[in-house]
């Protein structure tokens, strides 16, 4: 997220209007189902959570060399009016514009499996709220999140490959350690994670989170149910022998 994009954002806390109180609660989102993302009244899009500037280089699509805030988002989402609930999404666009207030769709994320796995470790990571808390942290979730888009060589690192972070040693650092750790296996990965979805509202800022998707168990046992259903009417003789169109 660059630095004109967040003061944008944070321009925008005083033309909202007087909101209904967030819930202390994260939530995950529903695929499929839009999201009205707001700014916490008094707050910037990080909300309470540690933002920190890198510079980020990439070289793959587009090539890129510029200053960011590194960070995870602080907003609070709504569906047709209802009650706030809080949500701590990671930014997946370097490059896009954060529209807020705006109304976001979320689809099950397209990833691929390695980046899958590093996200849903980071998301984990997320979980603690004192990670939330500390700046220098949440730069390091933010870059890796980047990391596990962008680079392309197989091997997660922010010092080297096709993506990098510079400028700022702690961040490196710290994202390096917990990108150490997640290839060595030692970061609890939080069994309530089953899935990850993109929120995306046009041309603006993809922000990833965790969110609610079937297990492949129970489509499984849906569509055996379903099959099921479809014999036992075929053998009844039941609507489906004549569903469309009647005697003329």
């Amino acid at each position: 997220m660059s630095m004109r994009q967040t003061f944008t954002a944070a321009a925008t806390v005083a033309t909202l209007a007087i909101l209904p109180t967030v819930t202390a609660k994260a939530q995950n989102v529903v695929p499929g189902e839009n999201y009205t993302l707001t700014l916490i009244p008094g707050q910037g899009p990080f909300g309470n959570n540690g933002n920190q500037a890198v510079t980020i280089s990439d070289t793959i699509t587009p090539p890129l060399a510029t200053q960011v805030l590194s960070g995870v988002f602080g907003l609070q989402a709504s569906q047709s009016g209802g009650s706030l609930f809080a949500l701590n999404p990671g930014c997946v666009d370097v490059q896009d514009f954060l529209s807020i207030p705006g109304d976001y769709l979320a689809t099950v994320a397209n990833l691929s499996p390695n980046e899958r796995a590093l996200d849903i470790a980071l998301f984990s990571l997320m979980k603690n709220p004192v990670n939330l808390q500390d700046p220098v942290t949440d730069a390091a979730i933010g870059a890796d999140l980047w990391e596990g888009k962008y680079e392309k060589s197989g091997t997660y690192s922010l010092s080297t490959g096709n993506f990098q972070v510079s400028n700022n040693p702690a961040v490196v650092a710290e994202g390096n350690q917990i990108l150490a750790d997640f290839t060595a296996g030692k970061i609890a990965i939080d069994s309530s994670i089953t899935g990850l979805c993109d929120l995306t509202a046009g041309g603006n800022q993809t922000l990833r989170t965790p969110c609610k998707v079937p297990e492949p168990t129970s489509l499984a046992l849906l569509g055996a149910g379903l099959a099921g259903l479809g014999l036992a009417l075929r053998r009844r003789g039941g609507p489906a022998s004549g569903v469309e169109g009647g005697p003329g």
